[in-house]
């Protein structure tokens, strides 16, 4: 929280409060990618949004179930994150 000058709300615009996060969340296991030369896109977005590998990942990422977490303007209020990722399992 001392990165978001102890602000509960800003602080969870980028990191999930315990029991919310996708990471080890059974029925939306989100994964977060990095290309090989490391970019993450953690401390810098639009960085990791200009990669070849976001691009491949925005045209190909749902044939494989998986849905970005959390795009610009999400409904949730998240901060954009191009790199992570949550798989959705086909209904049955």
């Amino acid at each position: 929280m001392s990165n978001h000058d102890y602000s509960i709300t800003e602080t969870n615009r980028h990191v999930a409060l315990p029991g919310y996060s996708e990471h080890g969340n059974p029925s939306q296991q989100a994964i977060d990618f990095i290309n090989q030369d490391g970019i993450n896109g953690e401390y810098d977005p639009p960085a990791f949004e200009a990669l070849p590998e976001y691009a491949w990942l925005q045209a190909n990422a749902g044939k494989f179930g998986f849905t970005l977490s959390y795009p610009r303007n999400n409904p949730m209020n998240s901060a954009f994150e191009p790199w992570h990722w949550h798989y959705q399992a086909p209904d049955a």
